[in-house]
């Protein structure tokens, strides 16, 4: 029982990274990169990505801009696929339960 739940419990962890990987490409990022352009720490290359270029200064530091961009995607990523963790795991347990009651109500020519 518990290899299947490891089993789960990886399953549910992978969806989560993937899901807070497409929001962080689809809304986030881009949002990001307008920034940054704004700024004029990134740039349109031939092939239609952004180049990041740059540093900004913080307390007394200069920081390049891509690695600031991967610390908030880093950051991003780590609690959002916590939060989705969770809320997967909740979604999926109350679904589950549904069904397992639906079942049992269900005549028994009908299972």
């Amino acid at each position: 029982m518990s290899e299947h739940l490891g089993t789960l419990e990886k399953t549910i962890e992978a969806h989560a990274a993937m899901l807070a990987d497409k929001e962080w490409n689809n809304e986030h990022k881009p949002i990001l990169m307008s920034l940054w352009t704004h700024f004029e720490l990134a740039f349109a290359t031939r092939d239609g990505d952004l180049k990041q270029v740059g540093t900004l200064e913080v307390d007394g530091r200069e920081i390049p801009v891509e690695s600031i961009t991967k610390a908030l995607h880093e950051r991003f990523m780590e609690r959002r696929k916590k939060t989705l963790v969770k809320k997967l795991t909740e979604r999926l347990v109350a679904d589950a339960g549904r069904s397992v009651l639906d079942d049992e109500h269900k005549p028994k020519g009908d299972q």
